[in-house]
Formats: C-alpha cells, structure tokens, sequence
C-alpha cells in the first residue's frame, strides 16, 4: 500500500481502527515504512460516514473530500465549494434530498480525517511478508495461473512480474476455477437470506457478479446430510424438493446487487445487508458465553460421581450438543 510513497508523503487510510486497531492490523513492513519515511499517516472511517448520511457503501465524495483536504492541491475552502457546485450540477434532478446527502458527505470527508501519531517503535517492525494461501490440488493450468499470476495480482505485485509470464494467456483467456484460491473476504456487510419472504425468483443469483448467491435445489435426505442450522423452504413447483439460497461471504464484495433487485414479498426484501463482523463477533461471543456458564456450573459440583451422572441423563446436554444448539438457533435467526 506504501511502497510508492517517497519521503514526507501523505498517506490516507480508510479504515475503521483506533490505534489499537492499527497496531494489531497493519504488517510490519508497512509500519516501518511509514516511520522510517516520515510519512503523514491519517485515517478515515468512510463507510461509517456513508451509512450515517444515507449513501450506504457509495463513499467515493467522502474519500475525494478528504484528499483535497490533504493534498492541498488547492485550498481546502474552495475545494469544497468547488465539489459542491460539481454535486449540485450532477444530482439536481434527483431532487434536494440526494444533493444534501452528497453535501453531507463532502463536509464530513474533510472534517473526519483523524491524524496518526506515528510510533517510534515502528521502526523496528519486522517485516511480516504477504499472506499468499497454499495451492495445491485442482486442475494443473489452474494452479500455474494462481501460483505465477493471481497470488501476484492480489498482493498488488503484479507491476513486477515480466511480460513472458503472460505468453501462456495472450489470446485474453484465463483458466476457469481460479476463484476456488481467491477467499478474500473483503465485504464489510454481506446479504442474508429472509426464507420466508423468498419467491424464488433467483434474480439475485442472476446479477450477482461474483457467483456469490447459488439457488440450490435439495431432496429430503441431501436437506438431512446439510450442514447444521441450513434454512431451507418447500420449493414451487416442486413437489417433496427443498429449496435453499446460499451465500459465500468469503466471496463478496458487499455491492448491495442483490439486494437491490429482489422483488421480495408484500413490500419486505429476501435479502438484507448485515455487518458480517459484528455477525461472527456476536456468534463467537454467545457460544463463548454459554460455554462459560456451562463450565461454572460443572465446577460448582464436586462430586464427580453427581457430574457423571447428570452427564449420562438424557434430559442434560454435553457442552458440545449445547453448542450446536446454539449455532442452529443463530443460523436461523
């Protein structure tokens, strides 16, 4: 992210994370790089500011606000006026409401930048390298392109790999499968399935553009074999078939797509955008909770004969089944 910043340069983050955020998130390398180059280090929330004003993930006025603030290509003042007027000329028509939410979104950009005071310590971060997944199995031309290209491509290295790299693929095709290696994760929100307000249309599954929402049709004894917790309705037309929407968040971008073009039913969506962070947070911490608790009150039994029992009786559950109770309670709520 740093490498092409020279001497003194300016560096705008958009993130979410306090400076204990920071330190636990950014790799070594680019905290070194940072200090040892004097950069000046700022951070914005952008999605943050854009849910608030009503422009959900469109933050590209917050981002553009904020770099003229810091680039000082002109003066801020008249930076400002000058995006406004640009805002006016080109969401007039869609009425007062959306100008003042991109004005709202300009004043904001330039007023919440936050200024990073960076660490001495810094200095001596080690340099962590890039995370690229193992890969291995699968068709061999697959492997080759994630291996030589894909894992380049993604860790923003792709300036550095020389022309003969791509002899194999001058024609313009790559091989297909690739996104099997590609688990990035890197949607803030993600969709989530509403059965009982689904037609079945599929048309998310149409639009999506990166092959994240899949319409699957399932028998009595595959919806059996399914993963704990699966949510799956009756499917029309249909008779004795099961139908399920599935969503790979590792896959999504959050564009909202889906969401967007599901018809729902009787004015209520099939699909919703939740914060798939605080969705996996809240997970982890109920399950956490009720472990807890199931621990402190084997641990007020000392009698080892009485803890035996009450785990051999039908009417108690194992930590383990109590767990998955949970986790199916969650998956369908």
């Amino acid at each position: 992210m740093v490498q092409e910043l020279v001497d003194g340069g300016t560096f705008l983050l958009n993130c979410a994370w306090d400076m204990e955020g920071l330190e636990k998130h950014l790799p070594g390398q680019v905290k070194a790089f940072i200090a040892d180059h004097n950069i000046k280090f700022y951070t914005i929330d952008g999605i943050k500011i854009g849910k608030e004003i009503g422009l959900g993930g469109r933050i590209n006025t917050v981002l553009q606000s904020a770099f003229f603030k810091l680039a000082s290509i002109i003066p801020e003042e008249e930076a400002i006026d000058l995006m406004k007027k640009a805002a006016k000329a080109t969401y007039g028509k869609k009425g007062d409401k959306i100008v003042q939410m991109n004005y709202d979104a300009i004043d904001a950009g330039a007023k919440q930048v936050v200024e990073i005071e960076v660490p001495e310590s810094w200095k001596s971060c080690e340099d962590e390298g890039l995370f690229t997944p193992e890969v291995k199995g699968g068709k061999d031309d697959v492997v080759a392109f994630v291996k030589n290209i894909q894992s380049k491509v993604n860790a923003q290295e792709g300036n550095t790999l020389p022309v003969s790299t791509f002899t194999d693929y001058a024609d313009g095709s790559t091989p297909s499968g690739s996104a099997a290696y590609e688990k990035r994760g890197i949607a803030v929100d993600i969709p989530v399935w509403k059965s009982e307000n689904c037609i079945q249309c599929n048309r998310c599954a149409y639009v999506c553009p990166h092959a994240v929402i899949r319409p699957v049709a399932l028998t009595e004894d595959e919806l059996a074999k399914a993963p704990e917790g699966l949510k799956a309705i009756d499917m029309i037309g249909m008779p004795g078939m099961k139908f399920t929407m599935t969503v790979s968040a590792y896959d999504c971008t959050g564009c909202g797509s889906c969401v967007n073009v599901c018809p729902g039913k009787k004015g209520e969506k099939a699909l919703v955008m939740a914060n798939w962070k605080k969705m996996q947070q809240s997970r982890i911490s109920l399950i956490s909770d009720v472990r807890s608790r199931l621990n402190q009150k084997l641990l007020l039994n000392s009698n080892q004969r009485q803890l035996r029992e009450a785990s051999s009786n039908s009417h108690y559950l194992s930590s383990q089944e109590l767990v998955q109770v949970v986790e199916k309670h969650l998956m369908q709520n």
